[in-house]
């Protein structure tokens, strides 16, 4: 499979994004992965807010992906991780 920035076909060098960013709880799934050349990541990530919007409107119109968030189970898996890992460094 050809990895290409979905957006402008670019396919030297891609990044996985995800379209609902882990740090608020977007998951691993494919649903919530597409690729992006390096400008068009950055964009998505740290652009104008217009341009995010754009980036985003964009994915949703080329692959019909709108992102997926972690399931109830995950996120209770997840806390278990972090709360074992809090007591390991207390």
């Amino acid at each position: 499979m050809m990895r290409k920035c979905i957006i402008c076909g670019f396919d030297k060098r891609v990044h996985l994004h995800h379209i609902i960013k882990r740090r608020i709880g977007g998951s691993n799934d494919k649903e919530n992965l597409v690729y992006l050349c390096p400008n068009h990541h950055w964009m998505a990530d740290f652009g104008e807010t217009n341009d995010k919007e754009k980036i985003i409107k964009l994915i949703k119109e080329l692959t019909d992906k709108e992102g997926k968030y972690l399931s109830n189970n995950e996120l209770s898996f997840l806390d278990k991780k972090i709360f074992v890992l809090l007591e390991t460094f207390k």
